[in-house]
């Protein structure tokens, strides 16, 4: 009911901060899950939830889906013959990321997200964030909204860029440093990002590739 009322006075014009969740920071008011850092969102209380996949056997792992043999963990979810389709524009099976106007799908590396107008730099920019309010784009969202807790490796109270598991606890954006695979522009076995994506990319080669490169002021 509190966070209700917050809303309609925040609507009405009165200077009201809506609270949000501690893990995400989006705000809504479906904030049903309380934790120590405060509540959570329905989509990070789903995070949370960890259980043995009854397809790869991996332990503590967050669960995505149930299937007739049990649930299965969200590495066995993208591969899963309910789940992927081809892509229309390069042709390879892999898990949806957006669907086309007409009935056909694109991979989360062939799309392209919209641009919008960030609400912070006022650049356009894909979004990373959007509330009521407007969108964040990634580095004004990295910068102001992303949550900050303190760092299970190294103690300092800091942008937590991977939550805990069963296994791991919450990693800072200076400890976290992804998944070890095969990264697929070298070919080296390196801590990669976009692993879910079937185009993992180490950190070496995101900054040579794809970080924006601009003069220097």
């Amino acid at each position: 009911m509190l966070l209700r009322v917050t809303h309609i006075l925040h609507e009405a014009g009165h200077p009201v901060v809506r609270p949000g969740c501690a893990q995400c920071g989006k705000i809504t008011t479906n904030l049903r899950q309380p934790r120590a850092e405060g509540r959570i969102c329905g989509t990070c209380d789903a995070r949370t939830r960890s259980a043995t996949c009854a397809r790869c056997g991996r332990a503590n792992t967050r669960i995505a889906a149930r299937r007739n043999e049990g649930a299965i963990c969200y590495p066995c979810y993208r591969i899963d013959a309910q789940v992927v389709e081809q892509c229309t524009q390069c042709g390879r099976l892999r898990n949806p990321a957006v669907r086309l106007p007409d009935g056909g799908a694109l991979c989360v590396s062939c799309r392209k997200s919209p641009m919008r107008q960030c609400i912070s730099c006022g650049k356009m920019r894909p979004a990373a964030l959007l509330d009521e309010n407007g969108s964040y784009c990634q580095l004004c969202y990295n910068r102001h909204r992303r949550p900050r807790r303190l760092c299970g490796r190294c103690g300092r109270l800091a942008r937590i860029a991977c939550n805990a598991t069963g296994d791991q606890p919450d990693l800072c954006t200076s400890c976290y440093r992804g998944p070890e695979t095969t990264c697929s522009r070298c070919g080296r076995t390196r801590p990669c990002h976009r692993v879910s994506s079937g185009a993992p990319i180490c950190q070496t080669c995101y900054a040579r590739d794809e970080r924006p490169h601009i003069t220097c002021s």
